[in-house]
């Protein structure tokens, strides 16, 4: 279930992107972390195909993740595309 987040309530947020095969302790502390210093993290899951080391479907990954956030206003999980890399265009 997708939350409803107003943007004017939001600072800035910060991506975290990844396949999460499987969303583990490591990337919880991350999460933690962020939100322990204030931040709004959004969970960007890229979509992957399945195979040996990618046994979970993005939806198995998505409610998984979800169910761990689903009380904390601070966190969206979303899926994404399989990124080939990020571009920030800053002082541009």
């Amino acid at each position: 279930m997708e939350k409803e987040v107003k943007q004017s309530e939001v600072g800035r947020w910060i991506d975290f992107p990844g396949r999460f095969q499987p969303f583990h302790s490591g990337h919880a502390a991350i999460v933690e972390k962020l939100l322990a210093e204030g931040e709004w993290v959004c969970i960007s899951v890229i979509d992957t195909n399945r195979d040996a080391q990618n046994p979970y479907t993005m939806k198995e990954r998505l409610d998984r993740i979800d169910a761990m956030y689903a009380d904390n206003p601070r966190v969206v999980v979303r899926p994404t595309i399989n990124l080939k890399g990020i571009v920030y265009g800053r002082d541009v």
